[in-house]
């Protein structure tokens, strides 16, 4: 059990949030191998501890560009997508033959009969099933109520995309982004957005450890052309203005999952020791 569980705002400590995550894979493993199948668990990488939003673009300083380039721009988010497309129980999935594939993916996510719709804000929808051990391990750590507990989840694992999609639609961000697309221009350099320069640049240093001269250049340019489209600040501006206005909209269901969460990790110590 974790020392501390929540932190002053509310959310789970890094530390109780591994040990959520373990304690699903713990449960999930069980239920599995009552079925005859192997659930290998698995211990959560870093970056699997926060909830990243997409990234946007903050300011870069040319003067620091000029000497390391962009740095290392990683923010968690390779560590996590290897974990997953790394993950041993899809290449134990994947070895089994006909019929214990089928009952392996039944058993672990249960069946279409049993499926149940869940609406979300922005006229979205998600399904699960209401059987199977995935839903179970559910159950018995979130409530009896499905439903609830995964729109509300969803709501909170995805507050940072829902401001994302809103800040990318304001016209004050493509404004600037036009205005910083017509700098890198002038610069001779070509892209989409700063995304698009930052991969292109990064690929350039192959197995180097300092940043190649046209990394350097990009890197040089983006950040001038960051700070002159005023990109930067429209960002900061609306990712705040849309992060806050969705908070005070959605409150009662990120409440009441930060609330779920807390009693879950209180709940998985009885459940992992049997008591």
């Amino acid at each position: 059990m974790p020392s501390q569980i929540q932190t002053a705002d509310g959310e789970l400590t890094k530390e109780a949030e591994r040990y959520r995550l373990m304690a699903e894979g713990h449960l999930i493993s069980r239920c599995m191998a009552r079925q005859g199948y192997e659930y290998i668990i698995r211990t959560p990488p870093e970056g699997a501890l926060t909830v990243h939003a997409p990234a946007l673009f903050h300011t870069l300083d040319p003067a620091e560009a000029r000497t390391h380039g962009y740095g290392n721009p990683d923010d968690g988010t390779d560590e996590v997508q290897r974990f997953v497309s790394e993950d041993p129980n899809a290449a134990y999935a994947a070895s089994l033959d006909g019929d214990r594939r089928i009952g392996y993916d039944k058993a672990l996510f249960g069946s279409k009969e049993k499926e149940i719709a869940i609406s979300l804000p922005d006229n979205e929808n998600i399904t699960t099933n209401t059987d199977g051990c995935t839903s179970e391990m559910r159950r018995a750590l979130y409530g009896t109520d499905l439903a609830a507990y995964l729109r509300n989840d969803y709501i909170a694992d995805n507050l940072g995309l829902a401001v994302h999609q809103r800040v990318t639609a304001d016209p004050a961000y493509t404004k600037a982004l036009t205005r910083w697309q017509r700098c890198m221009r002038d610069r001779s350099h070509h892209f989409d957005d700063p995304g698009a320069a930052v991969s292109t640049a990064i690929k350039t240093r192959e197995a180097r450890t300092r940043p190649t001269p046209t990394e350097i250049a990009i890197a040089v340019a983006d950040g001038e052309c960051r700070t002159t489209s005023r990109l930067s600040t429209t960002l900061e501006q609306l990712t705040r203005t849309y992060r806050e206005r969705l908070a005070k909209s959605r409150a009662r269901q990120l409440d009441a999952n930060r609330r779920t969460r807390a009693d879950a990790v209180q709940r998985a110590g009885n459940l992992l020791t049997g008591t």
